[in-house]
C-alpha cells in the first residue's frame, strides 16, 4: 500500500500494446522494491452506466496485476466490496474513507478517498488471512 500506485494509469501517447507492456514494467518494478506477500484490488461497484473505454481499461488493467503477481510468486486477491464492508464493519453502502480515517500509519497519504478503498481491501485480505488461521 503505497503512494507509489496511486495515480499508476496507462501511457495514453503509445501504442495500446506498449502502453500495457509499459504498465506491467512499471507495476512489476514496484512490487520488486515493495515486496509485498499478496496484492489485492477492491472490486468496483460501478456497472451501471459505466462506458465500455472503463470497463475495458479496468479489465486490462486488472489481468496486469494478476499475471505480474502470478509470475513473481506474489499471491492476488480481489475483494468484494460487500465482503470488505462485512468484515470491517462498514455500514452497507457506507463510505471507507469516513471509516478509516485515523487508522495509524496514514496520516499525510495524498489522495485518501482512493487510499481508503486500497487500505481497506489490505485490511480485508489481512483480517480474513488471521480469522482462517
Amino acid at each position: 500500500m503505497a503512494d507509489e500506485f496511486t495515480g499508476m494509469r496507462l501511457s495514453s501517447n503509445m501504442d495500446p500494446a506498449d502502453a500495457l507492456l509499459d504498465f506491467a514494467n512499471r507495476f512489476r518494478q514496484q512490487l520488486h522494491r515493495l515486496r509485498p506477500a499478496t496484492v489485492a484490488l477492491m472490486n468496483t461497484r460501478r456497472y451501471r452506466n459505466w462506458a465500455w473505454v472503463h470497463a475495458a481499461e479496468r479489465a486490462r488493467l486488472e489481468a496486469i496485476v494478476m499475471l505480474v503477481c502470478a509470475q513473481l510468486g506474489i499471491a492476488y486477491r480481489l475483494v468484494r466490496q460487500e465482503d470488505a464492508t462485512r468484515v470491517l464493519e462498514v455500514p452497507p453502502r457506507g463510505n471507507f474513507a469516513t471509516r478509516l480515517v485515523g487508522t495509524p500509519k496514514t496520516a499525510g497519504w495524498r489522495a485518501w478517498n482512493d487510499r481508503a478503498v486500497a487500505l481497506a481491501a489490505a485490511m480485508t485480505v489481512q483480517r480474513e488471512g488471521e480469522r482462517d488461521r
